[in-house]
């Protein structure tokens, strides 16, 4: 949304960084939609400028991995998973024996349960392993009438 507002990556980075209207203003305030050239002007704060270097170093570094020195990731671990509405607080060891699996695999899906345990007065959306929402059902309802 703010690259089409400011058709500029660096103008939208520096938006999202020190708010739209900031960006709007300045630009205006200088007659110029270059970046680069407001910087040389210091028309961003020092903490806006080096938030945009910094994105842009990123992405460059990101691009380019060996390049720079780094050795490009072997895998990325990718979380396969079914969500599902609890609202009654359970235990995810509780919730491990259910579904057979070993409970750090339920704490690894749900890292905000860092007491490991579903938190009361409210509906929560927990991660299980994806296969597993049939028999958490059938638990979860034998549960729920204790």
């Amino acid at each position: 949304m703010l690259h089409e507002q400011f058709e500029s990556w660096p103008l939208a980075l520096a938006a999202y960084n020190a708010g739209s209207n900031v960006v709007s203003r300045t630009t205006q305030r200088h007659g110029s939609d270059n970046f680069w050239a407001l910087c040389d002007r210091k028309a961003f704060s020092g903490r806006t400028r080096a938030y945009v270097a910094k994105v842009l170093g990123a992405i460059q570094i990101a691009r380019n991995f060996e390049e720079h020195g780094f050795s490009r990731p072997h895998y990325v671990q990718v979380f396969n998973f079914e969500s599902i509405q609890v609202r009654k607080p359970l235990k995810l060891d509780e919730v491990a024996k259910w579904l057979q699996v070993p409970a750090c695999d339920l704490r690894e899906l749900n890292p905000s349960l860092s007491k490991g345990c579903v938190p009361s007065g409210s509906e929560f959306t927990l991660r299980i392993p994806s296969g597993a929402h049939d028999r958490f059902n059938l638990a979860y309802r034998d549960y729920l009438r204790k």
